[in-house]
C-alpha cells in the first residue's frame, strides 16, 4: 500500500532522498513499523474534523455499486458510475469520491504519508502536516495515472 515508504529498506537511492526532505531517517523507520498495521485501519467521521468529508466504509460502496450494477443488467459497466455519482449527490451532496489509505505518521505525530486515489485510476502520494487540530497538505511525492 505503501511502496515507497516500504522500499527505502530495499535500498532505493531516489526515494529515500524524496522522503528526506520532510521526514528524518526516524520518523521513516518508525512509519515503516506501522506498515502492517495499514490494512486493519478505518476512518472515523468523528476525528476528521472536515465537515465537508463524509467517510463511506468500502464495503458500502462496492455493496451499492453491486446493487445498482445488478439492477442495470447488460449496460451495468457503461451506467454504473454515472449511477453512483448521481446517488451520491442526492445522497451527501456530492459527486467527488475519493479514497485514503491509513495514514503513516512521523515520530512526533505532526506530519504524514497519505495515499489518496480517485476512481478512474488516479492517485497520489501525499505530506501533510499537522497545524493545531488540523492537517494541511504540504506536497506531492508523487501522482499516478492509470489508463
Amino acid at each position: 500500500m505503501y511502496p515507497m515508504v516500504d522500499s527505502v529498506k530495499r535500498g532505493s537511492k531516489s526515494n529515500h532522498a524524496l522522503l528526506l526532505k520532510y521526514f528524518s531517517a526516524t520518523d521513516l523507520a518508525y512509519m515503516r513499523r506501522q506498515l502492517p498495521s495499514v490494512a486493519k485501519f478505518e476512518f472515523e467521521q468523528t476525528k476528521l474534523h472536515l465537515p465537508e468529508v463524509k467517510v463511506l466504509p468500502f464495503d458500502t460502496l462496492t455493496a451499492f455499486r453491486e446493487r445498482v450494477s445488478k439492477q442495470l443488467g447488460i449496460l451495468a459497466d457503461i451506467l454504473t458510475e454515472y449511477r453512483v455519482e448521481d446517488t451520491l449527490l442526492k445522497r451527501y451532496g456530492s459527486r467527488n469520491l475519493y479514497g485514503m489509505f491509513c495514514p503513516l505518521l512521523s515520530r512526533n505525530h505532526k506530519r504524514a504519508i497519505i495515499r489518496v486515489f480517485w476512481p478512474g485510476g488516479h492517485e497520489e502520494l501525499r505530506v501533510y502536516r499537522r497545524e493545531g487540530n488540523s492537517w494541511r497538505k504540504a506536497a506531492v511525492l508523487s501522482r499516478i495515472y492509470h489508463d
